[in-house]
């Protein structure tokens, strides 16, 4: 974790209580930290707490002048091209006495500002540069890990988790009523902002210059939706993508530690987990499983995978789906400094617990492949279709030759009905029913325009003919920066690093640059990923035609709540129609006998969202700035 400021203005700054904050284990009763350090002069304040995972990490004494007097940095970063830049830099990339920290200065000293256009790996930081006066803040490609500031012409302070401005006397914060609306019905993610007005994020890919009287935000990278990669045959695009896909796993098993995963028996989880068990099969008893087994078929995919990876231990979880636990929800405040915007963050809190227990600081998951390489892809085939590429898309298509001709007219068809429609149906029709029971009122979802934007959702791929452009403009959505966020966050309280393979920039990029046709074809939609995978994943996942993991299974309970919502907080009270509420469970309650129903899991989970709401405000008036 990295926090820090740049003093700006002539009011007193918070250099002495951002220090004492890092001293006294108000942060680290949170993060924890194997070492801490910090440094100052009259208008800076840089703070690192370093927990330790790689071997190079242990020599992270960041911040410090030892390696330059004119420059510092603080870094929460692991660098994964560590060879590369080595041969760049004239360092030795297997010294491990020279952490990642160490290779992010040495860029900015040979290439400035430019030094991002260099780096790849899961990195936030910040580099001081005394001869020129000015800060110089970057944040990874991908958003991997979070960084938050206030910038004013009093100061800028900057930190990687909301929660530290909570802690500062007379710095003022006031919950956004639009964040709150948004919150409710699932719209308040964004690459840039947050809950409070004052407090912004560093998108993904950006970075930004802060001086005494100036800064400026800047992206630095961009993906392309061309498919520029030319190959002889469909087989070098499977070893070209294999290649890459085995580094992207690899470099974050970089650690001195256990290694996690987690394992759903899906295809990406089931990617990560059989290639890292390979990977450290010289090392058994280093790889660890986490499954959640909710779904009926889920524990023989699951069972399939942990049978081809003996060297790795598997540990399945069979918990309720219920109402989170106020001490779960307290302990996500305490770390995020407002509520998950992604449940799946707190929800994940067993395997991070166990994780803990067992001594490891990786984990890994196969979140992100959805989005980007291991999309379906069925726009492929539309693709070539408008692009007249007639020949590959019969070479692509099954059957014998009347049937591929057939398919090909229904194809065609297809695209003629769906090329003008607004909205895909069945998106439409789920997304109009769970709108039903959003609990705001209307004066609130008039003012900000929520209902419309809501089912605007619903677009997904209508009226797309281009599979890349698709996945930039649907797909690359701040709900992926904002997953990576609040999971990174929850695992750092539990000394723990997420990360997320399949969201490897080198990955994305190889994959947008490859044509189409073999991403979807002979009616298998994935195909790239699976062949990549085929004979290291088991069959059973690899080929298996469709997510479905059939219903919740015995095991599995879902608990309805006695009561929506207690105490609840007037800020909150005048947004929502809490009588809707009570209606809406008496009504499920009376209609549902088996308690499996959708409309019972949509109300569990929005009054998930509403105590989670009514907890922060309730605590937003006991923090420091509100004495």
């Amino acid at each position: 974790m990295i926090f820090g400021e740049m003093h700006r203005g002539s009011s007193q700054g918070y250099a002495d209580q951002l220090i004492a904050l890092s001293e006294d284990g108000c942060i680290t009763n949170i993060f924890p930290a194997d070492i801490t350090a910090h440094w100052r002069n009259e208008q800076v304040t840089l703070i690192q707490h370093t927990l330790w995972n790689t071997v190079e990490s242990k020599s992270d004494h960041n911040p410090t002048t030892d390696a330059d007097p004119q420059l510092l940095i603080t870094a929460w970063a692991r660098i994964d091209n560590r060879a590369e830049l080595g041969a760049k830099l004239a360092i030795h990339a297997s010294d491990s006495s020279v952490p990642d920290s160490n290779f992010i200065l040495q860029a900015y000293k040979k290439w400035g500002e430019n030094c991002v256009d260099h780096l790849i790996g899961d990195f936030t930081f910040v580099i001081y540069d005394l001869r020129e006066q000015k800060l110089f803040c970057a944040r990874d490609h991908m958003g991997v890990r979070p960084f938050y500031y206030h910038l004013s012409e009093e100061g800028f302070v900057f930190s990687s988790s909301v929660a530290l401005f909570h802690q500062l006397d007379g710095f003022e914060l006031e919950p956004s009523q639009q964040w709150i609306a948004e919150f409710i019905v699932d719209l308040s993610m964004s690459f840039d902002t947050t809950p409070y007005a004052n407090i912004m994020k560093l998108p993904p890919a950006h970075c930004l210059t802060v001086s005494t009287d100036s800064s400026q935000l800047r992206q630095y990278f961009h993906f392309s939706p061309e498919s520029t990669l030319h190959l002889e045959n469909s087989q070098g695009y499977v070893d070209a993508y294999r290649e890459v896909l085995e580094e992207s796993i690899r470099c974050r098993l970089r650690s001195d530690y256990p290694i996690g995963t987690e394992l759903s028996g899906g295809i990406d989880s089931s990617t990560i987990a059989a290639f890292a068990a390979r990977m450290l099969s010289d090392a058994p008893s280093r790889l660890y499983a986490f499954a959640f087994s909710c779904y009926e078929k889920e524990h023989e995919y699951i069972q399939a995978v942990s049978h081809v990876c003996p060297e790795m231990a598997t540990h399945e979880f069979h918990g309720p789906i219920e109402v989170p636990h106020a001490s779960l929800l307290d302990h996500s405040l305490q770390v995020l400094g407002y509520p998950a915007e992604v449940e799946f963050s707190y929800e994940q809190e067993p395997f991070y617990r166990k994780a803990e227990d067992l001594g490891i600081r990786s984990i890994l998951s196969g979140f992100g492949g959805d989005e980007f390489v291991t999309t379906q892809g069925g726009l492929a085939r539309i693709e070539l279709l408008v692009a007249k590429e007639f020949k590959q898309l019969y070479r692509t298509t099954q059957g014998n030759p009347m049937a591929r001709l057939a398919r090909l007219l229904k194809l065609a068809l297809h695209w003629q009905h769906i090329k003008n429609r607004k909205y895909e149906p069945n998106y439409f029709a789920a997304y109009i029913h769970h709108w039903q029971n959003q609990p705001l009122r209307s004066e609130w979802v008039k003012k900000f325009n929520l209902h419309q934007r809501y089912i605007d959702i619903s677009t997904f791929d209508s009226g797309y003919s281009n599979l890349n452009q698709f996945i930039l403009e649907k797909c690359w959505t701040p709900f992926v920066t904002t997953r990576m966020e609040n999971c990174s966050m929850m695992a750092a309280s539990r000394k723990l690093e997420a990360s997320w393979p399949l969201l490897d920039v080198r990955l994305i990029n190889l994959f947008l640059s490859i044509p189409a046709s073999e991403k979807h074809a002979n009616g298998i939609s994935r195909f790239l990923h699976r062949r990549a995978i085929n004979g290291i994943v088991p069959d059973k996942v690899t080929w298996k035609k469709s997510k479905d993991m059939g219903n919740f299974n015995k095991q599995t309970p879902i608990i309805a709540p006695d009561t929506p919502l207690q105490n609840i907080h007037p800020d909150l009270l005048k947004m929502i129609d809490i009588e809707k509420v009570h209606t809406q469970l008496k009504t499920i309650l009376s209609q549902t006998s088996d308690l499996q129903s959708n409309d019972l899991i949509d109300f569990i989970e929005i009054a998930g969202q509403l105590k989670h709401l009514n907890q922060w405000l309730q605590k937003s008036t006991g923090y420091c700035h509100h004495k």
